[in-house]
């Protein structure tokens, strides 16, 4: 049976792809949903539905490549809330320290769904990615690949 918070991660993904693909934004581009591990046996819900949406355009190559980083959480009543971060996909570089997040993307043979490794801002992160078009970049190791928000980890364990 998968998670709850995984699946919320699923579909976050799969409407945030329908809505770039609409649009038209990117041919090439990957979309990572992080939260944490554990969180899908909290019994309270507002520690359940924390989670970060990370969109990454990936149609000009290179070894620093923005992203527009969402965090969701709902607040004492009950009510989501976001906030958009700004932040960086880097190639070459793995740093562990706060607001970084050293990732290992790995495409499941069976169901071909990309699922991410994290390790940064709290214990246990963990996640669920789409990388959809021709990118060179996944061909190649992702042991070196880090993810970069400023102020991200303030928020992420402030909550």
């Amino acid at each position: 049976m998968i998670p709850r918070m995984e699946f919320e991660a699923c579909r976050t993904i799969i409407q945030v792809a329908l809505m770039i693909q609409r649009q038209g934004m990117f041919s090439n581009f990957l979309i990572v949903n992080l939260y944490q591990d554990k969180q899908h046996t909290c019994a309270s819900a507002s520690e359940d539905l924390r989670q970060m949406v990370v969109v990454a355009g990936l149609d000009e190559p290179g070894r620093q490549v923005p992203v527009h980083a969402t965090l969701v959480w709902l607040d004492v009543s009950g009510k989501p809330l976001a906030r958009r971060l700004p932040g960086q996909l880097v190639w070459g570089r793995c740093n562990f320290a706060a607001d970084w997040v050293a990732m290992h993307l790995e495409q499941e043979a069976e169901t071909g769904i990309w699922r991410l490794h994290g390790q940064g801002f709290r214990d246990r992160l963990a996640g669920v990615a789409l990388a959809t078009g021709d990118i060179p970049a996944f061909a190649g190791s992702w042991a070196d690949v880090s993810l970069h928000m400023p102020g991200a980890a303030r928020y992420w364990v402030g909550l």
